[in-house]
């Protein structure tokens, strides 16, 4: 997690979740922030794949007892977290 990139805690929604191979599924979003989010999901992607989450290009950095944490390929202006996550 990136210091200065504050998690936003959002409300259980599935988002949309699309793989390189063509696979799409809907998980829910734990938090977010303006670099990353936390995926409440079983399938664990290996570390490093890459996913779209929602319309963000993503990569896969860590697995945790509920999912995934991903880093988006670019910081997000905080409203457009909001707007899509919110």
């Amino acid at each position: 997690r990136r210091p200065g990139h504050e998690r936003i805690a959002v409300a259980p929604k599935p988002v949309r979740i699309a793989y390189d191979d063509g696979t799409v599924t809907h998980r829910n979003i734990i938090d977010v922030s303006i670099s990353g989010a936390s995926i409440d999901m079983r399938d664990r992607p290996a570390i490093g794949s890459e996913i779209m989450v929602g319309q963000l290009a993503a990569k896969v950095v860590r697995h945790h007892e509920r999912g995934i944490g991903v880093e988006f390929a670019y910081v997000q202006q905080i409203d457009r977290i909001r707007e899509d996550f919110g």
